[in-house]
Order: C-alpha cells, then structure tokens, then sequence
C-alpha cells in the first residue's frame, strides 16, 4: 500500500510540474500578441521598425519560451513579404 501511495504521489507531483511548465509567461503572451497585430496592417516599407521591434521581443525570450510562440511563423510571413516589397 505504501509503494502504491508513492507511486500515485510521484504521479502528482510530476502532472504539476508539467503543466507549470506549459503556462506562457507575459513576455510570451506580449510577443504573440505584437505578432497577432500584424494582421491589422499593411506590410510596406514602412514596416521595418515594427517588425524588428517585434523580432527583438522574440529573441529576449528564452529558449523555453520561444517554443511556446505559436505564431513565430507568421512574423516569418510578414519578414518574408517586407523583404519582397523592398526590392
């Protein structure tokens, strides 16, 4: 009985664990969010400030934290179309 209570214990305690691990934190949140507003412009020429603040935010995460972005992709769209529209 003791080695079942310890079992379901270690159980316990490892759920808890993972799912603190998988909170984002405010920094995540704030740099999906930036991302996020991307959709509500135009990327043009004038889009360079915007999208190396955006990008700076993304790289003061951490590694941990950078994996919980689930929209890096996007800001990688929206890079890809300003690089177009600059040549």
């Amino acid at each position: 009985m003791k080695k079942v209570l310890v079992l379901i214990s270690v159980c316990l305690l490892s759920v808890l664990v993972l799912a603190s691990c998988a909170k984002k934190t405010e920094a995540t949140k704030n740099v999906e969010s930036m991302i996020n507003g991307l959709a509500d412009v135009q990327i043009d020429v004038d889009s360079e400030e915007s999208l190396a603040e955006i990008e700076s935010a993304y790289n003061a995460l951490s590694d941990e934290e950078k994996e919980r972005v689930n929209n890096y992709e996007k800001l990688k769209k929206a890079q890809e179309e300003f690089s177009s529209v600059q040549t």
